[in-house]
């Protein structure tokens, strides 16, 4: 969702070198089942929405994993996936989410079975790191607007307050779509708008969960549409927001993507610089050969080999 002065982000991804404490001054935890996904400490209301959104997220799954599947990929998945070879990955993970397997070891405190753990972080001194004492219910209060936090390492997946108190809704309008600007060959937005819709945002912090058990990869590369669809093919598969605009391209049955058919890095064009002496106070915006070889040709940057990678 864009707003005037910020973005509002609504999944983090944190990176934890030591095991999450949990522990709960009065009483125990109460625990939901979903399919192999675990629900903790969320209430019977709040249990049940989470619910209810792990049931939407599987049925929108199927149309994704159906297109993931085609011998021809679809222009979604060219997109945001580059490549056919990423297909069986992509088929494999998001088949995954729609159960909830289980690729970490057994949490014996809830008896569970290590798949993706959603535990509500209700108040303080409940979700902590063993190591350095990270509060996560703090974690979330930090920024209003965080709906939830993936912790690498582990099968927690951090439901903060904001994902029940806004008024966002559990899924978009099946049209909504990025659109693209032809001219310079980029969507129109930078995609953040579908980050408000919590099935959106529950899709992205389970898809950190497998993708750093079969990786390793606890960064966010890119989350901005554009970027996500210029990072290198290998790029593409180990990044969360890849998966949730594909997903939700599929869902809105989008139709306008970026033409890669030309090559995403061009050279520069051939043009002789001349002398310096000569130029007379010519600018980048005269019509010199010069001036409008710098100001005409477009240069497409592929971010997949000078992209930072960012921990939160």
């Amino acid at each position: 969702m864009l707003f005037p002065a910020f973005i509002q982000i609504s999944a983090f991804i944190l990176t934890s070198t030591a095991h999450i404490h949990l522990q709960k001054r009065q009483g125990s935890y109460d625990i939901t089942r979903s399919g192999r996904y675990s629900i903790v400490n969320c209430g019977s209301r709040d249990a049940a929405r989470l619910t209810n959104l792990l049931d939407e997220l599987w049925t929108v799954l199927q149309l994704s994993i159906h297109d993931a599947s085609l011998t021809q990929p679809s222009p979604a998945f060219r997109t945001f996936f580059a490549s056919a070879h990423n297909a069986p990955y992509v088929t494999q993970l998001l088949s995954n989410v729609t159960t909830g397997v289980a690729l970490y070891p057994p949490e014996q405190q809830f008896q569970q079975t290590g798949s993706p753990l959603l535990v509500c972080a209700t108040g303080g001194g409940q979700i902590v790191g063993k190591s350095g004492g990270v509060d996560y219910y703090y974690q979330c209060l930090l920024d209003p607007y965080d709906s939830l936090f993936a912790i690498s390492g582990t099968p927690y997946i951090v439901i903060c307050p904001y994902l029940f108190s806004s008024g966002d809704p559990d899924l978009p309008p099946a049209d909504n779509c990025l659109t693209v600007n032809t001219s310079i060959n980029r969507f129109r937005q930078l995609g953040s708008d579908f980050k408000k819709f919590k099935v959106w945002i529950l899709l992205e912090g389970i898809v950190h969960y497998y993708i750093y058990a079969t990786t390793g990869i606890s960064v966010d590369f890119a989350t901005d549409a554009n970027e996500c669809a210029r990072l290198g093919a290998a790029q593409t598969v180990e990044n969360p927001s890849n998966y949730l605009y594909y997903v939700a391209s599929i869902y809105g049955q989008c139709r306008d993507y970026p033409d890669f058919s030309v090559p995403r890095r061009r050279p520069l064009a051939n043009s002789t610089v001349p002398d310096l002496g000569q130029l007379d106070g010519e600018g980048p915006n005269t019509t010199s050969p010069a001036g409008f070889a710098a100001s005409g040709q477009a240069v497409v940057l592929d971010p997949s080999g000078s992209m930072g990678k960012r921990s939160v």
